[in-house]
């Protein structure tokens, strides 16, 4: 298989990266790595192969950025759970303090039920009876 990359990598971007130089190091099977700066103001050493295949497009600060995305839809998502949890703890406590007082009468049967309901339509579960 032939590559279309000139030998000279000098002045080429791939991804964030743009090639400075060959520099003296090498990788384990012996290949250039070349001198990149990335746009965030980074350098990375990469190898001709591992450019050209994209798989190395930035410093590091691209993963950082994306880990970063990561964790804070991660943080959304335990926040909107604790919501949730939360919701659940108070219809126990109202399902309780109805089964103190007797029971449940027909409409604090369908009060709850429609709670419930709710509550399982945000969360995409079925449909509870009680």
């Amino acid at each position: 298989m032939t590559s279309t990359l000139p030998r000279d990598l000098t002045g080429h971007k791939f991804g964030r990266l743009t090639v400075r130089k060959a520099s003296k190091r090498r990788d384990s099977q012996g290949n250039i790595l070349w001198l990149c700066d990335c746009s965030c103001g980074g350098i990375k050493y990469a190898s001709r192969v591992h450019l050209r295949r994209k798989q190395v497009v930035s410093c590091g600060c691209a993963a950082r950025e994306q880990q970063a995305l990561n964790f804070s839809h991660h943080r959304e998502t335990q926040e909107q759970l604790k919501a949730v949890l939360e919701e659940n703890h108070e219809l126990r406590q109202e399902i309780q303090s109805i089964r103190s007082k007797g029971g449940f009468g027909d409409q604090e049967r369908q009060k709850l039920l429609d709670q419930i309901h709710d509550l399982e339509s945000e969360l995409g579960w079925h449909q509870v009876t009680l």
